[in-house]
C-alpha cells in the first residue's frame, strides 16, 4: 500500500522533497497547495498531482494519509493543527515555530492527538553526520573538548532559496532556520546532554559602513556613541538540564569568553596569562575595551575621542573618562606588545615564571 502525499507550500524545499518522494515506492504523490497559484501549478504539473491555492479544501477534499508542511514557521502551528485535527500523519519544516510558547503548545496538541509527527531534520541522517557520530562513539577523535561551528551568509536568504518572507525578523533567520541542524546532529550524536552550548555574534555588530542606513532605520543620527552601541551582539549561554535560565546584561566583550568558559566547566586558569573577565564573577568590573581604543562602563561610552553619558546619549565632560581611557591605553598597550613581540615564547605556564634564558653554546667540530 502507498501512502498518499500533499504537500502545503509549494516552493523550493517542497520541490526537492516531491522529487525525491516520487522515487520512493511507498508514496504516492497527490496533491500540491501554495497561495502562489504559479507555484503550486508548476509543481503539480511536474508529478501530476492536483493543485490548490488553500490548504484546507486540498484536505478536505483529497484523501491524503501524510501532509507535508513547507510554510514559512509562522504559520506553522495554524497547519499543524488543522492536519492533526484531520489525524493525518504530519511532517514539517523546521523551525517547528517561530516562538517558544506557540512551539509548545503545538508538541502538547501533537503528544494528546497520538497522530505521527516529525520535524524535517535530514542532515542528521546524513553519511557525514553519520560517520561522526559513530567516530565520536569509538573514541576516534580522542577526548573532544569544543566542537566549533560557524554559519556566515553573504546574502541571506540565499540565492536559490528566493523568498521575500525568510528576510523578516519573525523567520528567526539563518541562526534558527539553519542553526537547527547543529542541535539536532548534536543531540542525534548524544554529544547535547555532556556539552555547553554557547552561541553569540561576531566579533562587531553593525559596521560604520553602514551609519546611513542605520540613521534613516532609526530615524536618528548615528553619533560615535550611537555606533558603539551597535557593536553589541547577543551572547548565549545554554547548559542543558541545568534548569537555570535568566538575562544577564553584565557587561562583556569577546575576550571574557575564555576565562568564563573555564569557570563553567571548571578548569583553573592557573598562570596563564589573559586579560579577560569571568562573566559571572561577582569581582567582574563591566568594562570592556574595544581594539580601536574605545570603551564601554555600566555609566559612560568613551567613542570619536569623546565621553558619552550611557544613559542620555550626550556628550560630558572628558576628564571622567580619563581613568578609564588610561586603563584601556594600558591593556591595549600590553596586549599588543605580547602578540606582535611574541612574547609567550619567553613564558612557562606551568610554574608562572619566565623561561631560564639558554646560555649553551653552540661548538662546530670539525
Amino acid at each position: 500500500m502507498a501512502y498518499k502525499v500533499g504537500f502545503v507550500g509549494s516552493g523550493g524545499i517542497s520541490n526537492r522533497y516531491a522529487r525525491i518522494f516520487s522515487e520512493h515506492d511507498e508514496l504516492e504523490l497527490i496533491s500540491c497547495c501554495d497561495v502562489v497559484k504559479d507555484k503550486a501549478n508548476i509543481l503539480a504539473d511536474h508529478y501530476n498531482m492536483n493543485p490548490y491555492t488553500n490548504y484546507q479544501e486540498m484536505i478536505n477534499k483529497e484523501h491524503l494519509d501524510i501532509v507535508y508542511i513547507g510554510v514559512p514557521p509562522v504559520v506553522h502551528s495554524e497547519v499543524v493543527s488543522y492536519a492533526i485535527n484531520k489525524k493525518l500523519k504530519i511532517i514539517a519544516e523546521k523551525p517547528i515555530a517561530y516562538t517558544i510558547d506557540v512551539g509548545k503548545k503545538m508538541t502538547k496538541e501533537a503528544k494528546s492527538s497520538n497522530v505521527v509527527t516529525c520535524i524535517n531534520l535530514m542532515i542528521v541522517y546524513s553519511n557525514h553526520v553519520q560517520k561522526i557520530k559513530k567516530m565520536y562513539k569509538n573514541y576516534e577523535f580522542g577526548s573532544l573538548r569544543r566542537v566549533e561551528l560557524v554559519l556566515r551568509f553573504p546574502i541571506w536568504p540565499r540565492e536559490w532559496q528566493n523568498v521575500s518572507w525568510l528576510k523578516t525578523s519573525e523567520q528567526g533567520g539563518p541562526l534558527r532556520e539553519v542553526g537547527t541542524h547543529f542541535f539536532a546532529s548534536l543531540k542525534e550524536s548524544g554529544l547535547y546532554e555532556n556539552s555547553i552550548i554557547i552561541m553569540y555574534g561576531d566579533h562587531y555588530g553593525i559596521s560604520e559602513n553602514h551609519n546611513v542606513a542605520m540613521g534613516e532605520y532609526l530615524g536618528r543620527e548615528i553619533t560615535p556613541f550611537e555606533s558603539a552601541q551597535l557593536q553589541r551582539v547577543p551572547l548565549f549561554i545554554h547548559i542543558p538540564e541545568s534548569g537555570v535560565g535568566e538575562v544577564n546584561h553584565t557587561l562583556a566583550g569577546q575576550i571574557d569568553l575564555k576565562p568564563t568558559i573555564e569557570n563553567l566547566v571548571g578548569i583553573e586558569s592557573g598562570n596563564a596569562i589573559q586579560f579577560g573577565q569571568d562573566i559571572f564573577s561577582e569581582d567582574n568590573d563591566n568594562f570592556v575595551i574595544l581594539r580601536d581604543g574605545r570603551f564601554i562602563t555600566e555609566d559612560i561610552v568613551y567613542a570619536g575621542e569623546t565621553c558619552w553619558d550611557k544613559e542620555t546619549g550626550e556628550a560630558i565632560d572628558s576628564e571622567i573618562c580619563l581613568p578609564y581611557s588610561e586603563r584601556a591605553n594600558e591593556e591595549l598597550a600590553h596586549s599588543d606588545e605580547i602578540i606582535y613581540g611574541d612574547l609567550l615564547r619567553f613564558y612557562d605556564a606551568e610554574n608562572g615564571r619566565l623561561k631560564e634564558e639558554d646560555t649553551t653554546e653552540s661548538v662546530d667540530v670539525e
